[in-house]
């Protein structure tokens, strides 16, 4: 299992146990909630993962149908402020695009080569 966390992002020790999280950088300013599984994907900084989330999801490695020739090898990518909505499951080789909200995902599963982004993205707070 490896891990890579900035300290900040790992702030309480009861919030992410490191056994849920395997081969993952999580940035820092990210909040990961109870029960969330990380598994194989890098999570930008300030992105709220909702209890119960299961990032790398599943036995699929389906290459991304956005980007195949960058997410090929089982890694999904959470960028920048994404705010992921509880119990939501993702699978692998997934492109979650910055600054989206619970509103923009359609189902509670992304599966394997899946991408979510949004129409309207709030940006950076100022």
């Amino acid at each position: 299992m490896r891990i890579v966390m900035k300290a900040s992002a790992y702030d309480d020790p009861t919030v992410l146990p490191l056994k849920l999280a395997s081969d993952s950088i999580v940035f820092n300013d990210t909040t990961v909630g109870r029960g969330a599984v990380i598994n194989r994907a890098i999570i930008d900084k300030q992105v709220w993962v909702g209890p119960g989330c299961h990032i790398g999801y599943g036995d699929d490695y389906t290459e991304n149908k956005e980007e195949p020739s960058h997410l090929n090898t089982g890694i999904t990518m959470v960028g920048k402020g994404a705010k992921l909505p509880s119990g939501l499951k993702i699978g692998h080789n997934c492109k979650i695009s910055c600054w989206v909200e619970p509103i923009d995902f359609d189902s509670d599963f992304i599966p394997s080569g899946g991408s979510v982004s949004s129409e309207n993205p709030r940006g950076h707070p100022m």
